[in-house]
Protein backbone atom coordinates (compact mmCIF):
# COMPACT_ATOMS: atom_id res chain seq x y z
CA UNK A 1 0.00 0.00 0.00
CA UNK A 2 1.27 3.37 -0.83
CA UNK A 3 1.87 6.04 2.15
CA UNK A 4 -0.90 8.34 0.41
CA UNK A 5 -3.15 5.73 1.24
CA UNK A 6 -2.60 5.48 4.72
CA UNK A 7 -5.58 4.88 6.84
CA UNK A 8 -6.18 8.10 8.66
CA UNK A 9 -6.60 6.36 12.16
CA UNK A 10 -3.45 4.64 11.36
CA UNK A 11 -1.16 8.23 10.99
CA UNK A 12 -3.22 9.88 13.69
CA UNK A 13 -2.41 6.78 16.02
CA UNK A 14 1.53 7.21 14.93
CA UNK A 15 1.35 11.15 15.92
CA UNK A 16 -0.39 10.46 19.36
CA UNK A 17 2.42 7.86 19.78
CA UNK A 18 5.08 10.17 18.63
CA UNK A 19 4.04 13.37 20.73
CA UNK A 20 4.17 10.98 23.48
CA UNK A 21 7.60 10.32 23.21
CA UNK A 22 8.82 13.93 22.18
CA UNK A 23 6.78 14.56 25.93
CA UNK A 24 9.10 11.30 27.17
CA UNK A 25 12.11 12.62 26.25
CA UNK A 26 12.28 16.38 26.98
CA UNK A 27 10.51 16.12 30.27
CA UNK A 28 12.22 16.80 33.41
CA UNK A 29 13.99 20.18 32.33
CA UNK A 30 13.67 23.99 34.29
CA UNK A 31 11.69 24.99 31.14
CA UNK A 32 12.10 28.59 31.96
CA UNK A 33 9.33 30.23 30.39
CA UNK A 34 6.64 28.26 31.90
CA UNK A 35 8.14 27.82 35.32
CA UNK A 36 7.09 32.15 35.03
CA UNK A 37 3.65 31.06 34.80
CA UNK A 38 3.89 28.54 37.47
CA UNK A 39 5.68 31.04 39.85
CA UNK A 40 2.88 33.97 39.18
CA UNK A 41 0.03 31.29 39.70
CA UNK A 42 1.83 30.68 43.34
CA UNK A 43 2.07 33.80 43.78
CA UNK A 44 -1.44 34.57 43.13
CA UNK A 45 -2.84 32.04 45.67
CA UNK A 46 -0.66 32.43 48.29
CA UNK A 47 -2.33 35.88 48.46
CA UNK A 48 1.01 38.01 47.18
CA UNK A 49 -0.96 38.93 43.78
CA UNK A 50 1.61 42.54 43.77
CA UNK A 51 5.02 40.04 43.15
CA UNK A 52 3.07 38.71 40.40
CA UNK A 53 4.81 41.66 37.47
CA UNK A 54 8.08 42.37 38.81
CA UNK A 55 10.13 45.34 37.32
CA UNK A 56 13.53 43.73 37.30
CA UNK A 57 16.87 45.28 36.02
CA UNK A 58 15.45 44.89 33.08
CA UNK A 59 12.46 43.18 30.92
CA UNK A 60 13.84 39.47 30.92
CA UNK A 61 14.87 39.68 34.45
CA UNK A 62 13.03 38.78 37.83
CA UNK A 63 15.59 39.43 40.14
CA UNK A 64 13.08 41.09 43.49
CA UNK A 65 13.70 39.22 46.60
CA UNK A 66 10.23 37.31 46.63
CA UNK A 67 11.58 35.82 42.61
CA UNK A 68 14.73 34.82 44.24
CA UNK A 69 13.59 33.02 47.22
CA UNK A 70 10.67 31.23 45.71
CA UNK A 71 13.33 30.03 42.58
CA UNK A 72 15.60 28.69 45.65
CA UNK A 73 12.81 26.93 47.33
CA UNK A 74 11.72 25.51 44.14
CA UNK A 75 15.27 24.15 43.46
CA UNK A 76 15.42 26.83 40.05
CA UNK A 77 18.51 28.95 39.66
CA UNK A 78 17.78 31.98 40.73
CA UNK A 79 19.36 33.55 37.64
CA UNK A 80 17.03 31.59 34.94
CA UNK A 81 14.31 33.44 36.33
CA UNK A 82 12.29 35.04 33.67
CA UNK A 83 9.33 37.65 34.71
CA UNK A 84 5.39 36.83 33.91
CA UNK A 85 4.24 38.92 31.16
CA UNK A 86 0.96 37.09 30.34
CA UNK A 87 -2.33 38.63 31.06
CA UNK A 88 -3.14 38.12 34.81
CA UNK A 89 -6.55 35.96 34.12
CA UNK A 90 -3.61 32.99 33.99
CA UNK A 91 -2.14 33.06 36.96
CA UNK A 92 -5.59 33.50 38.14
CA UNK A 93 -6.75 30.29 36.63
CA UNK A 94 -3.64 28.41 36.94
CA UNK A 95 -3.23 28.97 40.89
CA UNK A 96 -5.50 25.78 41.73
CA UNK A 97 -2.91 23.57 39.80
CA UNK A 98 0.04 25.82 41.08
CA UNK A 99 -0.70 25.04 44.63
CA UNK A 100 -1.32 21.55 44.41
CA UNK A 101 1.99 20.82 42.34
CA UNK A 102 5.76 21.49 42.73
CA UNK A 103 7.15 23.14 39.75
CA UNK A 104 8.52 20.64 38.31
CA UNK A 105 5.57 18.71 37.93
CA UNK A 106 3.84 21.93 37.04
CA UNK A 107 6.27 22.51 34.11
CA UNK A 108 6.39 18.60 32.69
CA UNK A 109 2.05 18.86 33.16
CA UNK A 110 2.14 21.52 30.49
CA UNK A 111 5.05 20.30 28.71
CA UNK A 112 2.37 17.39 28.15
CA UNK A 113 -0.35 19.76 26.85
CA UNK A 114 2.22 21.60 24.58
CA UNK A 115 3.29 18.00 23.19
CA UNK A 116 0.00 17.26 22.57
CA UNK A 117 -0.73 20.92 20.86
CA UNK A 118 1.62 19.41 18.01
CA UNK A 119 -1.13 17.70 16.30
CA UNK A 120 -3.87 20.18 15.83
CA UNK A 121 -1.05 22.70 14.65
CA UNK A 122 0.09 19.77 12.24
CA UNK A 123 -3.45 19.35 11.37
CA UNK A 124 -4.82 22.98 10.92
CA UNK A 125 -1.43 23.95 8.73
CA UNK A 126 -2.38 20.79 6.61
CA UNK A 127 -6.12 22.24 6.41
CA UNK A 128 -4.91 25.49 5.63
CA UNK A 129 -1.84 25.58 3.17
CA UNK A 130 -2.45 22.12 1.32
CA UNK A 131 -5.15 20.11 1.93
CA UNK A 132 -4.83 18.40 -1.32
CA UNK A 133 -1.52 17.06 0.32
CA UNK A 134 -1.68 13.17 1.39
CA UNK A 135 -1.99 14.14 5.15
CA UNK A 136 0.54 10.95 5.43
CA UNK A 137 3.16 13.52 3.85
CA UNK A 138 2.78 16.72 5.62
CA UNK A 139 2.59 14.81 9.00
CA UNK A 140 5.87 12.72 8.34
CA UNK A 141 6.98 16.64 6.62
CA UNK A 142 5.90 18.57 10.12
CA UNK A 143 7.17 15.84 12.27
CA UNK A 144 10.70 15.94 11.10
CA UNK A 145 10.68 20.29 10.74
CA UNK A 146 9.64 20.36 14.81
CA UNK A 147 12.25 17.63 15.65
CA UNK A 148 15.34 18.96 14.07
CA UNK A 149 14.47 22.57 14.03
CA UNK A 150 15.87 25.46 16.10
CA UNK A 151 12.22 27.29 16.28
CA UNK A 152 10.69 24.11 17.90
CA UNK A 153 13.61 22.94 19.83
CA UNK A 154 14.04 25.55 21.73
CA UNK A 155 10.35 26.19 21.89
CA UNK A 156 10.19 22.63 23.83
CA UNK A 157 12.88 23.45 25.84
CA UNK A 158 11.80 26.81 27.26
CA UNK A 159 8.14 24.97 27.80
CA UNK A 160 6.99 27.68 25.42
CA UNK A 161 3.07 28.83 25.34
CA UNK A 162 3.66 29.80 21.92
CA UNK A 163 4.05 26.31 20.77
CA UNK A 164 -0.41 26.43 22.09
CA UNK A 165 -0.52 30.34 20.87
CA UNK A 166 0.64 28.79 17.42
CA UNK A 167 -1.87 25.34 17.49
CA UNK A 168 -4.50 28.30 17.79
CA UNK A 169 -3.59 30.72 15.02
CA UNK A 170 -2.89 27.92 12.00
CA UNK A 171 -6.17 26.34 13.07
CA UNK A 172 -7.95 29.52 13.20
CA UNK A 173 -7.06 30.08 9.78
CA UNK A 174 -7.56 27.15 8.76
CA UNK A 175 -11.33 27.57 9.92
CA UNK A 176 -11.54 30.62 7.54
CA UNK A 177 -10.86 28.84 4.66
CA UNK A 178 -13.43 26.48 5.44
CA UNK A 179 -16.08 28.80 6.00
CA UNK A 180 -16.32 28.06 9.87
CA UNK A 181 -16.28 32.00 11.08
CA UNK A 182 -17.30 31.54 15.24
CA UNK A 183 -14.30 29.15 15.24
CA UNK A 184 -12.06 30.96 13.47
CA UNK A 185 -12.28 34.18 15.21
CA UNK A 186 -12.82 32.70 18.71
CA UNK A 187 -9.35 30.50 18.13
CA UNK A 188 -8.10 33.79 17.21
CA UNK A 189 -9.13 35.62 20.06
CA UNK A 190 -8.02 32.73 22.37
CA UNK A 191 -4.55 32.87 21.08
CA UNK A 192 -4.99 36.41 21.49
CA UNK A 193 -5.69 36.34 25.22
CA UNK A 194 -2.86 34.40 26.00
CA UNK A 195 -0.21 36.67 24.13
CA UNK A 196 -1.20 40.05 23.00
CA UNK A 197 0.39 40.01 19.46
CA UNK A 198 -2.17 37.48 17.61
CA UNK A 199 -5.12 40.26 17.80
CA UNK A 200 -3.21 42.25 15.07
CA UNK A 201 -4.28 39.54 12.61
CA UNK A 202 -7.80 40.15 12.78
CA UNK A 203 -6.65 42.65 10.48
CA UNK A 204 -6.71 39.81 8.01
CA UNK A 205 -10.24 38.70 8.77
CA UNK A 206 -11.29 42.34 7.77
CA UNK A 207 -9.06 42.92 5.03
CA UNK A 208 -10.67 39.29 3.07
CA UNK A 209 -14.33 40.75 4.43
CA UNK A 210 -14.31 37.61 7.00
CA UNK A 211 -17.11 39.90 8.57
CA UNK A 212 -18.45 36.95 10.75
CA UNK A 213 -14.95 35.75 11.93
CA UNK A 214 -14.29 39.70 12.96
CA UNK A 215 -17.61 39.99 14.74
CA UNK A 216 -16.13 36.23 16.63
CA UNK A 217 -13.04 37.47 17.43
CA UNK A 218 -14.79 41.07 18.67
CA UNK A 219 -17.35 39.46 20.96
CA UNK A 220 -14.94 36.49 22.30
CA UNK A 221 -12.46 38.42 22.92
CA UNK A 222 -14.45 41.25 24.26
CA UNK A 223 -15.81 38.54 27.25
CA UNK A 224 -12.44 36.95 27.56
CA UNK A 225 -10.91 40.68 28.33
CA UNK A 226 -13.64 41.30 30.87
CA UNK A 227 -13.36 38.40 32.42
CA UNK A 228 -9.77 38.53 32.70
CA UNK A 229 -10.55 42.14 34.50
CA UNK A 230 -13.19 40.72 36.59
CA UNK A 231 -11.15 37.87 38.22
CA UNK A 232 -7.92 39.51 38.26
CA UNK A 233 -8.79 43.03 39.02
CA UNK A 234 -7.85 46.21 36.81
CA UNK A 235 -4.60 46.93 39.31
CA UNK A 236 -2.52 43.57 37.74
CA UNK A 237 -3.55 44.69 34.23
CA UNK A 238 -2.12 48.08 34.88
CA UNK A 239 0.65 46.11 36.01
CA UNK A 240 1.22 44.12 33.04
CA UNK A 241 1.06 47.25 30.52
CA UNK A 242 3.76 48.86 32.21
CA UNK A 243 6.02 46.06 31.98
CA UNK A 244 5.26 45.63 28.72
CA UNK A 245 6.73 49.39 28.21
CA UNK A 246 10.03 48.32 29.44
CA UNK A 247 10.14 47.79 25.80
CA UNK A 248 10.20 50.98 24.42
CA UNK A 249 13.11 51.75 26.88
CA UNK A 250 15.83 49.84 25.20
CA UNK A 251 16.31 47.34 22.67
CA UNK A 252 17.75 43.59 23.27
CA UNK A 253 20.62 42.58 20.88
CA UNK A 254 20.52 38.82 21.61
CA UNK A 255 21.51 35.52 19.41
CA UNK A 256 18.14 34.67 19.90
CA UNK A 257 16.16 37.79 18.35
CA UNK A 258 15.27 38.14 15.07
CA UNK A 259 14.18 41.66 14.81
CA UNK A 260 15.98 43.81 12.59
CA UNK A 261 15.81 46.86 14.53
CA UNK A 262 18.61 45.29 16.59
CA UNK A 263 20.98 45.98 14.13
CA UNK A 264 20.16 49.42 13.67
CA UNK A 265 20.57 49.88 17.50
CA UNK A 266 24.16 48.08 17.02
CA UNK A 267 25.03 50.56 14.33
CA UNK A 268 24.42 53.67 15.77
CA UNK A 269 26.42 52.75 18.96
CA UNK A 270 28.67 49.28 18.51
CA UNK A 271 30.75 50.35 21.34
CA UNK A 272 27.71 49.64 23.06
CA UNK A 273 27.70 45.67 23.01
CA UNK A 274 30.42 44.19 24.63
CA UNK A 275 31.52 41.06 21.94
CA UNK A 276 31.68 38.41 24.69
CA UNK A 277 28.35 39.41 26.30
CA UNK A 278 25.30 36.47 26.21
CA UNK A 279 23.02 39.68 25.20
CA UNK A 280 22.80 43.57 25.86
CA UNK A 281 20.41 46.70 26.14
CA UNK A 282 20.80 49.53 24.03
CA UNK A 283 19.34 52.77 23.51
CA UNK A 284 16.26 52.80 21.09
CA UNK A 285 16.30 56.34 18.75
CA UNK A 286 13.11 57.36 17.55
CA UNK A 287 13.89 56.27 13.62
CA UNK A 288 14.66 52.39 14.57
CA UNK A 289 10.85 52.10 16.10
CA UNK A 290 9.83 53.87 13.02
CA UNK A 291 11.46 51.47 11.01
CA UNK A 292 9.84 48.81 13.25
CA UNK A 293 6.29 49.79 12.55
CA UNK A 294 6.77 50.03 8.73
CA UNK A 295 8.32 46.57 8.21
CA UNK A 296 4.65 45.35 10.02
CA UNK A 297 2.98 47.70 8.29
CA UNK A 298 4.71 46.64 4.99
CA UNK A 299 3.58 43.02 6.11
CA UNK A 300 0.65 43.81 6.91
CA UNK A 301 -0.31 45.48 3.29
CA UNK A 302 0.68 42.44 1.13
CA UNK A 303 -0.84 39.93 3.67
CA UNK A 304 -4.24 42.27 3.35
CA UNK A 305 -3.60 42.10 -0.62
CA UNK A 306 -3.15 38.60 -0.61
CA UNK A 307 -5.84 37.35 1.26
CA UNK A 308 -7.83 39.73 -0.95
CA UNK A 309 -7.05 36.99 -3.57
CA UNK A 310 -8.09 34.40 -1.37
CA UNK A 311 -4.52 32.79 -0.85
CA UNK A 312 -4.84 32.97 2.80
CA UNK A 313 -1.91 30.43 4.41
CA UNK A 314 0.09 33.16 2.42
CA UNK A 315 -1.32 36.12 3.50
CA UNK A 316 -0.73 35.08 7.59
CA UNK A 317 2.56 34.05 6.08
CA UNK A 318 3.55 38.05 5.13
CA UNK A 319 1.85 39.13 8.24
CA UNK A 320 3.76 37.10 10.63
CA UNK A 321 6.88 37.62 8.63
CA UNK A 322 6.63 41.19 9.16
CA UNK A 323 6.11 41.25 12.69
CA UNK A 324 8.75 38.62 13.14
CA UNK A 325 11.24 41.32 11.58
CA UNK A 326 9.49 44.62 12.92
CA UNK A 327 8.81 44.01 16.59
CA UNK A 328 11.77 44.90 19.63
CA UNK A 329 11.63 41.44 20.80
CA UNK A 330 11.34 38.75 18.03
CA UNK A 331 12.40 35.52 19.97
CA UNK A 332 13.32 32.39 17.87
CA UNK A 333 10.48 30.67 18.78
CA UNK A 334 8.13 32.94 17.30
CA UNK A 335 9.39 31.43 13.83
CA UNK A 336 7.82 28.16 14.45
CA UNK A 337 4.38 29.98 12.51
CA UNK A 338 6.17 30.36 8.84
CA UNK A 339 8.26 26.95 9.29
CA UNK A 340 4.91 24.83 10.45
CA UNK A 341 3.42 26.19 6.92
CA UNK A 342 6.70 24.78 4.98
CA UNK A 343 5.63 21.22 4.08
CA UNK A 344 3.15 23.20 1.72
CA UNK A 345 5.89 22.91 -0.86
CA UNK A 346 5.17 19.44 -1.33
CA UNK A 347 1.94 20.57 -3.88
CA UNK A 348 4.42 23.58 -5.16
CA UNK A 349 6.95 24.30 -8.00
CA UNK A 350 10.78 22.60 -7.55
CA UNK A 351 12.50 26.08 -7.09
CA UNK A 352 9.61 26.21 -3.77
CA UNK A 353 10.37 23.14 -2.73
CA UNK A 354 13.96 23.72 -2.80
CA UNK A 355 13.26 27.07 -0.71
CA UNK A 356 11.83 25.07 1.43
CA UNK A 357 14.12 22.42 2.03
CA UNK A 358 16.75 25.26 2.53
CA UNK A 359 14.71 27.33 5.04
CA UNK A 360 15.13 24.11 7.21
CA UNK A 361 18.40 23.57 6.73
CA UNK A 362 19.31 26.69 7.69
CA UNK A 363 16.61 26.54 10.79
CA UNK A 364 17.87 23.51 12.11
CA UNK A 365 19.31 23.26 15.20
CA UNK A 366 22.95 22.08 14.61
CA UNK A 367 23.04 25.06 12.19
CA UNK A 368 20.90 27.32 14.03
CA UNK A 369 24.24 26.54 16.68
CA UNK A 370 27.22 27.71 14.47
CA UNK A 371 25.22 30.43 13.12
CA UNK A 372 25.38 31.76 16.71
CA UNK A 373 28.50 31.11 18.23
CA UNK A 374 31.19 33.62 18.42
CA UNK A 375 30.60 37.10 19.25
CA UNK A 376 27.13 38.49 19.93
CA UNK A 377 27.15 41.08 17.03
CA UNK A 378 27.86 37.97 14.42
CA UNK A 379 24.91 35.98 15.83
CA UNK A 380 22.85 38.49 15.69
CA UNK A 381 23.31 39.48 12.24
CA UNK A 382 23.70 35.68 11.15
CA UNK A 383 19.97 35.15 12.71
CA UNK A 384 18.63 38.36 11.09
CA UNK A 385 19.86 37.82 7.73
CA UNK A 386 18.35 34.08 7.72
CA UNK A 387 14.71 35.60 8.94
CA UNK A 388 15.34 38.88 6.22
CA UNK A 389 15.66 36.18 3.39
CA UNK A 390 12.91 34.37 4.47
CA UNK A 391 10.30 37.16 4.37
CA UNK A 392 12.01 38.13 1.22
CA UNK A 393 11.17 34.75 -0.54
CA UNK A 394 7.52 35.22 0.65
CA UNK A 395 7.55 38.65 -0.82
CA UNK A 396 8.88 37.59 -3.88
CA UNK A 397 6.14 34.36 -3.68
CA UNK A 398 2.98 36.95 -2.87
CA UNK A 399 4.19 38.76 -6.14
CA UNK A 400 3.01 35.44 -8.23
CA UNK A 401 -0.47 34.34 -8.61
CA UNK A 402 -0.09 30.80 -9.00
Amino acid sequence: MALKDTDARTVWALLVLWSLAFWMFDRGGPGQDMSALYFAAQFYWDGFASEIYVRGSDFLTADSLAWRLAGEREGFDPELLTPFVYPPIWAVVLAPFAAVSTAQSFVDGALLVLSLSFLPMIWGSWRLAAPEVPFAYWAIASVLIIEITAPFVLAAGLVQPQILVTALIVGSFAMVREGRPWGAGGLLALAAAIKLTPAILVVLFLAGRFWRASAAFALIGGALGLTSIAFAGWPLHRLMFEQLALLQEAQLVSRVNLSVLQLLAVARDPTAVPLDAGSAWVPVPGAVDALGYGLILLGLVLACVTIRQGRIALALGLAWMGLLVGLPLSWTHYAMLPMCLLPAALSASRVWQGAAVLCVLASSLDVYRFLIAGPLTNAMVASVVVTCVAFALLIARAGKRT
